[in-house]
């Protein structure tokens, strides 16, 4: 670790001149897979009585108080106090990028700091309503539609259904357990449907059901039903196996306990979308065609008309 960290040089180049080169006593080499880590262990100490939250290099200090004044003083405090500890570990605050926000669920104009602010890729806005997010998301699905117009006449569906995803659904998708229960949805389903009779070359006032199913994706609102019961699920069974301490649950054993983490890890981490990727003719199942019935041999199918005829002459009719 001594010599990653030690031994480093910069230089300068401009219009063709190079400076001599100089040691580097700060920092870590930018763009290493060790970085990330180290610097994460260097700010661990900044807690800030627990009304600091971290994610990478981005900190966001929270005040609270039933008054709002108060509310403004205790951040003001926080951010007094966040300031001597980064010069005291020689680190720079970004100023430009330094803003105050006032969340109040009062109507009219704020009061203090600014009226929103982007966090980790959503607006914020005073009133803490979902407005300002959406507006982001439909001006960025408005471009992506125009691209989309644009690209029907140069490749084929299944290309564009792989652009779709790539950069449409991505951002309706980001979040959406946060924004997609606002009554401003629609607007998002709008661009949705535009988008979708765009890459089925569908008339302008087409019925998008059929095409929806068609191409196999999921309008805004049932993408938001998926999304808030897989994350139902998951709390409900963390509250299962574990108590408000973080303590396993002494009625349950560790077996299944481990088990329930592991297949909880593998819904999280999107496992079978991973090994099964869709396209455009997958089934429901995440299968095409062929896998299908490679997987539905003769074999498999003539045992279950013994095991269960009634059942697939049910199915048949």
């Amino acid at each position: 670790m001594q010599d990653y960290l030690s031994g480093h040089t910069q230089v300068v180049t401009l219009d063709g001149a190079k400076s001599e080169a100089l040691q580097v006593n700060h920092g870590v080499p930018q763009g290493s897979i060790l970085s990330p880590l180290l610097f994460l262990i260097f700010i661990n100490d900044l807690s800030m009585n627990l009304k600091a939250l971290l994610f990478a290099d981005d900190i966001t200090l929270v005040g609270q108080d039933e008054d709002p004044q108060l509310a403004i003083l205790r951040s003001a405090q926080l951010l007094e106090e966040a300031s001597s500890w980064f010069g005291a570990n020689r680190l720079c605050m970004n100023q430009t990028n330094t803003l105050n926000i006032l969340c109040i669920l009062k109507c009219g104009p704020p009061c203090f700091g600014e009226p929103e602010v982007k966090l980790l890729g959503f607006m914020i806005d005073a009133t803490l309503s979902r407005d300002q997010h959406i507006n982001m998301i439909c001006n960025r699905l408005s471009k992506v539609t125009y691209l989309m117009r644009k690209l029907r006449s140069i490749v084929p569906r299944n290309y564009l259904v792989t652009a779709y995803h790539a950069l449409f659904h991505s951002n309706i998708n980001f979040g959406i357990v946060l924004w997609g229960h606002a009554g401003c949805c629609e607007r998002i389903l709008l661009l949705q449907k535009k988008v979708i009779r765009i890459i089925t070359f569908s008339p302008y006032l087409e019925h998008c059901r059929p095409l929806f199913k068609e191409l196999w994706i999921l309008a805004v609102f049932s993408q938001y039903l998926l999304s808030s019961d897989i994350g139902l699920h998951i709390r409900e069974q963390l509250k299962l196996h574990f108590s408000a301490s973080g303590e396993l649950n002494p009625t349950i054993c560790q077996e299944k306990c481990d088990r329930r983490f592991v297949s909880l890890k593998r819904l999280v981490d999107n496992h079978h979308k991973n090994v099964y990727r869709r396209s455009a003719n997958s089934s429901a199942t995440g299968l095409t065609a062929e896998q299908c019935n490679s997987v539905l041999s003769d074999e498999f199918l003539d045992h279950l008309a013994e095991q269960r005829k009634s059942v697939l002459i049910k199915v048949n009719k």
